[in-house]
């Protein structure tokens, strides 16, 4: 009697446990199908937007301070080109002052010379300071920058310049809306600084380069030479 009872309960015992690790196995076979609820998408979502907003202001700053050192190493090629030709015209002796950068308008110092009012694209054309060179850098029929170069009144020989301070300046074209018409706000001639403020790189020259131009072929070079050192500021 004890031992019929025994088998009916241990029989149950054996039938619940097996029920139950069906269940077990049932629900794991379920779990990985289980879709996710619209609150789990929504905090999905929302984690997300706040990644991407945290890693905006980063990426487009990287790529803005990019964008603007590039524009002032171009500015900075391009003024180191203008000071390479006239030195090379002046090494090859065969020139005449008009051949030259236009002298300063200036009677406190080459660095206060007028800045740009208007452009030409033809380097012909250029007959007043305040006529600078307007450059297309990437040849896609847009004007990128204004070259603006000059010299001071130099050291003549034989009716020659031998000797001389020039300058270039180095605007961005933005600041002019065509080269027949004054820029708006003006120009100045304080160089811009590395900094996200946009206007100010408008509307002050990208590249400034002073430097001393001589001729050293000549028995008056040196003598012309010395004098325009003494007489630098």
């Amino acid at each position: 009697m004890i031992s019929a009872e025994r088998r009916k309960y241990t029989k149950r015992i054996n039938s619940d446990r097996n029920t139950l690790m069906l269940a077990i196995f049932c629900q794991s076979k379920r779990s990985p199908q289980n879709g996710l609820t619209i609150l789990e998408c929504l905090v999905a979502i929302l984690v997300v937007s706040i990644v991407l907003a945290a890693m905006a202001p980063p990426i487009l700053l990287a790529a803005a301070t990019r964008l603007r050192n590039q524009r002032v190493e171009q500015a900075m090629q391009l003024a180191q080109a203008e000071i390479d030709r006239t030195r090379l015209i002046v090494e090859r002796g065969n020139y005449t002052n008009p051949d030259l950068p236009l002298q300063s308008d200036s009677t406190s110092g080459i660095t206060a010379t007028s800045v740009p009012t208007s452009c030409v694209t033809n380097r012909s054309d250029i007959d007043q300071i305040t006529k600078g060179l307007a450059i297309d850098v990437n040849k896609d029929g847009t004007n990128d920058f204004v070259v603006q170069s000059f010299r001071d009144e130099g050291k003549t020989a034989n009716s020659k310049l031998i000797n001389f301070q020039m300058s270039v300046r180095v605007y961005s074209f933005r600041a002019f809306e065509n080269c027949s018409t004054a820029p708006t706000p003006a120009l100045n001639n304080t160089p811009a600084s590395l900094t996200l403020t946009t206007g100010e790189q408008s509307i002050s020259p990208l590249s400034v380069l002073n430097v001393q131009i001589a001729r050293g072929d000549l028995k008056e070079s040196f003598e012309k030479y010395k004098e325009a050192l003494t007489l630098s500021p």
